[in-house]
């Protein structure tokens, strides 16, 4: 694990450190429609709160960032892996670790490279270093 002044981040052997900008990202508004697609994939789902200190990140978080995110911001579900990897949420996540609160998910019943490809194979994913223009959220 790596501290620094303004960045934070933690990787483990089931999900080595990722850039952001190759993590797949999806808008909150289209998480029913992709239960909906990974169910005809045959990956189930489940959801619920987690304490923080079972989820492994693997990002750099921006502290600065995540440390003012709103509750609004921290009622979005982070995405998990069956082996509890966050798919995305890394931001979100630390802010719950920082206020010691627990973490709403949705788990991905696939382990993390499975659960990765399957969100990338979903047609309202995108990732933010794909040259398109997209609106950072957290």
């Amino acid at each position: 694990m790596t501290q620094e002044p303004d960045h934070f981040q933690f990787a483990n052997d089931v999900a080595p450190m990722i850039p952001r900008e190759k993590m797949p990202q999806i808008d909150e508004k289209f998480y029913a429609d992709l239960l909906v697609f990974l169910g005809s994939r045959g990956i189930s789902f489940t959801a619920g709160f987690i304490e923080p200190d079972k989820v492994f990140s693997h990002q750099i978080v921006d502290v600065n960032r995540a440390v003012v995110m709103s509750k609004e911001c921290l009622a979005k579900p982070v995405l998990l892996s069956k082996d509890r990897c966050i798919l995305d949420g890394n931001h979100r996540w630390y802010k719950h670790k920082t206020d010691g609160s627990s973490v709403p998910f949705i788990g991905i019943e696939a382990d993390f490279f499975d659960a990765l490809n399957h969100l990338f194979a979903y047609p309202n994913c995108y990732e933010y270093g794909d040259g398109k223009d997209h609106p950072i959220s957290f």
